[in-house]
């Protein structure tokens, strides 16, 4: 066997593939199935207990049943792209991320349909919110935040 197939058969057994393809904020089974049967969402606020107006479902629009499946494999990645949206607003810099319920994502999709869908109105109770206005953080921090945050 020549010495690069030995090197590549040597890296395959030492680094599983599924591995190289994890995403780096993976939601969990137990996440998903309380993110969607909880209706938990996100939005913006001038205050860190602001619940008026819109937010994104992280609930990513899914029916009941599909709770109890497996998160949509897209869902890491939407909730990247929702932030780094949220954050192209004027005035973003100066507002908190708040995580709310409920917010059952069934509205329309923003950014080349690449966000969380729209909730229409966002519920009254507040799970948890930023400690600083948004942009006192990296998209990788808010990611971490919205991961840690998620009710169990």
């Amino acid at each position: 066997m020549p010495m690069f197939q030995k090197f590549c058969l040597a890296i395959a057994v030492m680094v599983p593939l599924t591995f190289l393809h994890a995403p780096a904020f993976a939601i969990t089974q137990k996440q998903w199935s309380s993110v969607c049967q909880k209706h938990v969402g996100l939005r913006s606020g001038l205050s860190r207990t602001d619940t008026r107006g819109a937010g994104y479902g992280l609930d990513d629009g899914a029916e009941p049943l599909e709770c109890f499946q497996a998160p949509p494999p897209n869902w890491d990645k939407r909730l990247e792209d929702t932030i780094t949206f949220m954050l192209g607003f004027e005035d973003a810099a100066d507002r908190y991320l708040i995580m709310l319920r409920p917010c059952r994502g069934n509205g329309g999709r923003y950014w080349e349909q690449r966000t969380f869908p729209k909730c229409p109105s966002a519920g009254p109770t507040v799970i948890a919110s930023t400690e600083h206005t948004m942009g006192s953080y990296s998209v990788p921090e808010l990611i971490r935040w919205v991961m840690h945050n998620i009710p169990e």
